[in-house]
Parts: C-alpha cells; structure tokens; sequence
C-alpha cells in the first residue's frame, strides 16, 4: 500500500517537471526560502511525499520557495513554487547527474538562489541524512556498538549522502567544516530536517551563517517535518519560526503515524548570535572539571545499532561538573541560547525526562575513543571550549 501511494505521488509530478524554463531575474520583497534536498540515497521515497506536501503548505501563502531535489533515480532539478490560491511546482533547470553531497554544489545553487531570486532576506532547508559533527569515515570499537532492545528498523535522516556522484562511484558525505564553507551569505534561519543537527558542535561551527537554527539533538523519523504545515510559518520572525517547532512537535506528538505507530521527536529554535557566549561559559566549566564520569549523563536514545552513545545531552552534562554559580551561569545563558524546545514523553520507547533535555546534544571526549578525540579537537567548540 505504502508503494502504490509513493507511485501516485510520482506521476502527479512527473507532468510538472516534464516543463523546463528558465525564468529571468524578478526583484521580489520579503523573503526566498531555498529547500537543499538530497536524496540520492534511501530517503528518495520521502522525498516525493515532501515536495507534494511543500506545494501544499504553500497554498495562500504570499512567499517563495525553491527546491534543488537530487531523487535517486532521477537526474537534479531546481524547483519554484510560488505561494498563492493555486501553487504550482514548476522546474526552472535541469543539471547533469552530479554529487549533492558536495559543498561546490551547494554553493553553486545558493548562487543561483540569489540570481533567481534576489530577496530582502532568506532561508534555508538542508534536507538529507544526517550524523551531527561525526566525520564520515567516522568509526567505533566494535565491542562499543550497542544494539538496543528497542531496535526495530525505523528509517531516519542524517545529512549529506549522494549515491550516485555523476562520474565518480561510491557515496559520498559533507564534512561540517566544509559544509560551513559552503555557506556563503547570511540566512534569517537553517532548518535541518536531518538527525543529530542540534549538536552544539554542529551549531557552533555555522553560528555565523544564521539568526536561528530550526534543529533536533535525536533522531529525525524519515517522514521528517510536515511540510503542509510549516510552510506558513517560514517567512516570519521567531515567534513563527516558534510555530515551526510546535508544528513538528505536534505531529509526531498526536497523530499517530501511519508508517511506524512511533510517536518519536525533539526539536530546539536556537539562537545563534547567543552561542559565542554559551561557548565562553562551557569553557570556564570545562576547564577546571575535566574527567566528568560520561555514565552519568543523559543521552539521546538511538534507533540504530551502529553507534554508540555519543550525543549526550549538553545541559545535563553541565549538572554533572562545576560549581553551583557556574551552573546557575550556563543555565541562565542556556535559556537565552534555546528560544524554544519540544520533545516527546518517550522517543523510540525510552523516556525523555524533562529535567534531562535541553535540546542541544554534546560529545563528550573519552579516553577509549583516542581516534575520534583527535577528529573532535579541530573542532571550532573544542578549540574554545577546551583550548587555554
């Protein structure tokens, strides 16, 4: 049933992007929302739901979008939709094969982006698989994996895979760094519809590419965000982009998933220009406290077997060192930093205590894991955070 609903889908669209015009340059006032999809990979499936759900939400909303989709069996196309009583989702190009997941095409379509579309503001999608700030090659002692009870194959999101790189073979990923460099221009807001993102690590590295992060510190269940939702809701101030999260939230929250019967989410609105400062109070904790037992801290539950508990949560970690001034300090700042955050009772079966998640994750540097504590210290968090 679920493949015969994803097959209407394609043929519902398959008449728009047989159309392929390029369009002039139109100054247009407010703002341009670009969604980065890459899905050459396993979550092309979503991928035709998303888009008809986009030009859904869409619908009376006085906005526009564009859409780089690279599906996996399709070659990349950039999409517009322009918001009214009756949106329609045309294609403006179509490019070679090419590798999605390489940062000098996404730079290349945010330059298109603003010729296309020059705007007064802009915002930003990147909707892919995801792993946080881990590097892709990254790699664990086999005896550290953990296989949970509550395994049971959901399909979940984290960024930046292409399957088929054009000319070249094999899959490729974006590293943060050279996601971050990629980047070029300033964004009202970076939502990730992909896992892991809200990894102050991640967060920190792009803190200068954005007012606010739109992200979640778990996992994100492959139907991601309710895009006939949230549509609305990205083209104003905090306060929408607020909505945003209540959106998401609440879909996952109650209504009962067709596909997986599991209710799992958590998301944060982070404020960017706050992260300097959260950073310099982490630091002073850091420094003095090193060593803090990592079993003792929360950490986001995980649906896969392939990693082990490495996304602690970043506010409890701090209730586990310093002082009680420096942690009445790193929470005050917390608040200011998180605008907004939302999560679950329970998130893949297990529960999430509300003392417990203040929806930015953190790695915390173990001696068993030597390998990946050296990727962690060119981090730019680690570099301030623990750097004297």
């Amino acid at each position: 049933m679920l493949k015969k609903a994803g097959y209407a889908i394609v043929f519902a669209l398959s008449g728009v992007w047989a159309c392929d015009r390029t369009e002039p340059p139109v100054p247009e006032r407010g703002r341009t929302v670009l969604i980065y999809m890459a899905a050459d990979n396993s979550l092309d499936h979503y991928a035709v739901t998303n888009l008809k759900h986009i030009a859904e939400g869409m619908k009376g909303v006085g906005g526009r979008v564009l859409i780089y989709a690279d599906r996996r069996y399709d070659v990349p196309r950039l999409l517009k939709i322009r918001g009214g009583e009756k949106p329609l989702l045309d294609t403006v190009k179509t490019y070679a094969e090419e590798n999605s997941a390489s940062p000098v095409t996404l730079h290349r379509v945010l330059e298109e982006m603003r010729a296309l579309c020059p705007s007064e503001s802009y915002g930003l999608i990147l909707w892919s698989h995801g792993m946080g700030w881990l590097p892709e090659n990254y790699s664990f002692p086999t005896g550290q994996m953990r296989r949970r009870e509550w395994d049971f194959g959901i399909p979940t999101k984290w960024f930046g895979q292409d399957v088929h790189r054009g000319e070249d073979s094999g899959r490729e990923y974006m590293e943060i760094d050279r996601l971050a460099e990629s980047l070029e221009g300033h964004f009202d807001f970076i939502l990730f519809d992909a896992c892991f993102m809200s990894s102050v690590e991640v967060l920190y590295e792009l803190r200068d590419k954005a007012d606010y992060f739109i992200v979640s510190p778990a996992e994100i269940i492959a139907e991601g965000f309710p895009y006939d939702r949230i549509m609305p809701y990205l083209y104003g101030g905090a306060d929408d982009l607020k909505r945003v999260c209540r959106e998401y939230f609440d879909y996952y929250a109650y209504t009962p998933s067709s596909l997986y019967g599991a209710n799992s989410a958590t998301v944060a609105l982070v404020k960017a220009e706050e992260l300097d400062t959260l950073a310099e109070t982490m630091r002073g904790i850091v420094g003095e406290n090193d060593g803090v037992a990592a079993a003792e801290v929360w950490r986001y539950p995980l649906s896969t077997s392939s990693l082990p508990d490495v996304f602690y949560d970043l506010g409890d970690y701090v209730k586990t060192v310093g002082t009680d001034e420096q942690r009445a300090r790193f929470q005050e700042q917390l608040k200011k930093t998180v605008v907004d955050k939302r999560a679950t009772s329970e998130f893949f079966g297990k529960p999430v205590p509300d003392d417990k998640f203040s929806g930015l994750s953190v790695y915390i540097p173990q001696s068993r894991w030597q390998s990946m504590n050296e990727v962690y210290s060119h981090l730019s968090w680690y570099q301030t955070v623990y750097r004297h």
